[in-house]
């Protein structure tokens, strides 16, 4: 037997629809971007300048604004936290681990770009610095070994990983060791 709520219409539904019924997880987008200089492959970054993992590498990121689509806002972002501008970005994931964050429920979309040529980052918004690193990689059948070298700084992360039966692609599974924020280890690993 159909419910009261099926003789309504779709106005009279949503006049009386409650959606604080139902939590909400923030939204946020983060960016891979990568350049190459001559053979060498690089990643760029921000050290944070703010809670949490202030002090830590992350890649550039932020919270969505209500009033922006999700393309629109990996460009925003990343323009305001490094001042680099692309219209390359290409969604490659979703991370919405439990927990990923300490500040609240937070899923995020990830974007990528290689950029052609050499940009100039300056590290604006609540980024403390940003800085291109060297990235260098060691792959067996289930780990993804990073090595990211700034110019004063070396960073390490290790994720497992797995072949998809489905799409035959490599997705990182989980962080077995990482010297970057939150799960950027992941992220970075399925970008590359």
């Amino acid at each position: 037997m159909p419910s009261k709520e099926h003789e309504l219409t779709e106005e009279e539904f949503l006049a009386q629809y409650d959606a604080s019924q139902y939590p909400k997880p923030s939204v946020t987008v983060d960016t891979v971007i990568f350049r190459k200089i001559g053979a060498q492959l690089q990643v760029l970054l921000v050290k944070r300048g703010n809670h949490p993992c202030r002090g830590l590498w992350a890649l550039p990121g932020g919270f969505l604004n209500m009033e922006e689509n999700l393309d629109e806002a990996a460009a925003r972002e990343l323009a305001e936290e490094t001042s680099v501008s692309t219209d390359l970005l290409e969604e490659f994931g979703v991370y919405g681990a439990v927990g990923r964050d300490k500040r609240d429920r937070v899923i995020t979309i990830a974007y990528a770009a290689l950029l052609e040529d050499e940009v100039q980052e300056k590290a604006g918004d609540d980024a403390a610095e940003c800085a291109w690193f060297d990235l260098r990689t060691h792959i067996t059948a289930d780990r993804l070994k990073i090595e990211l070298k700034g110019a004063t700084e070396i960073l390490q992360a290790e994720v497992s990983w797995q072949i998809s039966a489905l799409s035959g692609r490599a997705r990182s599974k989980e962080i077995i060791t990482s010297d970057l924020a939150f799960d950027h280890a992941l992220i970075l690993a399925d970008g590359y």
